[in-house]
């Protein structure tokens, strides 16, 4: 099997949602011998800053000398970022041998009557490879919810994360906070669990209920002892407590994640002085990234309101004018909600399509984005969009979606101009 056919194994399995069937996870897993046994793991969900809370993690056990397996979802621009070990993600040759491994199980499962998705391949290979290479402990990342989510096949870790739990993937998980909350904390199960310290009320009830039930210690990170004294393009400054930290992730909320991971560390024996270290070298694109400084163009996964209005808190608090908002959304997101909320920062709304059959089309969000902004125009593909961003002479902020954001970088970096 060649790299490009790994892919495509990959690729061809149904791309249903990770929350999906136990029973298939089970299965596969009891073909190939349950790696997920004899690793130790970090279990990360929420709705919005799990990657940046894996990041940060991440480069924590890093700095105190373990080998790390990081596994996040979705990827930005190669699908080999999603397996990552100390910070490098997985070769070509080491991806190809192992789904050669593995397809050869597959296909005798699908024979039998049982399919397998995507997200449950990629969750299986990741185990599998930390394993090989004897990873000391792992930073998984929920793919949807947690209850029923691929990754929730794993024994109790050594502590769970929830980061803020807002509405998203409503026909999934539930269309109320609790319902969604409810899915999520099924991540919980006897372990610490550390909780983002401005978690909605309703929402904290109900990680209280869960970690009553299953005998777990609840850590609620205190927001008032956060102080944010600095927050710009080269990360974030803040003040936790009586001690300092820096975080190179822009925005002010990075320092509320970086509580998380500050708390989490100690859960796991790890002293301040290396937390401080790790988080000074946490990385993670997509993510408010900077790809050209003048004139500004921001790139951003933004990709649901409570993201949205995070990401626009940040661009009023920096005053950013003549501000272009370049745009591609899924049609299953609050598209309304979200376009009337960038109208608020944007002087311009240029809409894109993005190419997976997701996606809502340009000429869609533009019909929307015009009941809120008065210069909206369309840019039909990403080609053109970065075309058009790198021809403007005043900021440019581009979210929306993972998928654009991936898109974008690709072809940024392919398109950008000469000096």
């Amino acid at each position: 099997m060649e790299y490009q056919e790994a892919l495509r194994f990959i690729h061809s399995r149904p791309r249903l949602p990770s929350h999906g069937s136990p029973e298939r996870m089970k299965t596969l897993l009891d073909r190939v011998g349950h790696p997920e046994r004899k690793l130790s793991f970090v279990h990360i969900t929420g709705t919005n800053g799990k990657g940046s809370a894996a990041a940060m993690m991440s480069s924590i056990l890093i700095e105190s000398g373990k080998r790390v397996g990081l596994f996040t979802s979705p990827y930005i621009c190669d699908y080999r970022e999603r397996f990552q070990i100390n910070g490098k993600p997985i070769t070509e040759n080491e991806l190809t041998k192992l789904v050669g491994k593995l397809a050869i199980e597959i296909n005798q499962m699908e024979a039998d009557g049982f399919f397998v998705t995507e997200f449950e391949l990629g969750t299986v290979l990741a185990f599998q490879y930390f394993l090989e290479q004897k990873c000391d402990v792992v930073v998984l990342e929920v793919g949807i919810g947690g209850v029923h989510d691929a990754t929730n096949v794993i024994p109790p870790p050594l502590v769970s994360v929830v980061m803020p739990v807002g509405m998203d993937h409503t026909t999934i998980l539930g269309d109320t906070l609790e319902a969604i909350t409810r899915e999520k904390a099924g991540i919980i199960k006897g372990n610490p669990t550390v909780s983002y310290p401005l978690q909605n009320e309703e929402v904290l009830t109900v990680l209280m209920e869960r970690c009553a039930q299953t005998g777990s210690r609840l850590v609620l990170p205190s927001a008032a002892s956060v102080d944010i004294f600095h927050s710009d393009v080269r990360g974030t400054a803040f003040r936790y407590g009586t001690e300092d930290f820096f975080v190179p992730l822009i925005g002010e909320h990075q320092a509320y994640n970086g509580t998380v991971a500050i708390e989490a560390a100690n859960l796991l024996g790890i002293d301040l002085e290396t937390a401080k270290k790790g988080l000074s070298k946490a990385w993670l694109p997509a993510r408010m990234e900077i790809l050209r400084q003048d004139p500004l163009i921001i790139l951003d996964g933004a990709h649901n309101l409570d993201a949205v209005k995070a990401l626009c808190r940040n661009i009023q608090k920096w005053a950013i004018s003549h501000l272009t908002v370049v745009v591609g959304m899924m049609r299953d997101k609050e598209v309304g909600e979200v376009l009337h909320t960038l109208s608020g920062v944007a002087e311009r709304i240029r809409t894109v399509s993005i190419e997976t059959p997701r996606a809502a089309m340009a000429n869609e969000l533009a019909v929307q984005a015009r009941l809120y902004c008065a210069d909206v125009d369309v840019l039909q593909d990403v080609r053109q969009a970065v075309s058009w961003i790198l021809q403007q002479k005043t900021p440019v902020l581009i979210c929306g979606s993972f998928y654009l954001a991936g898109e974008i970088r690709l072809r940024f970096r392919d398109n950008r101009r000469k000096p």
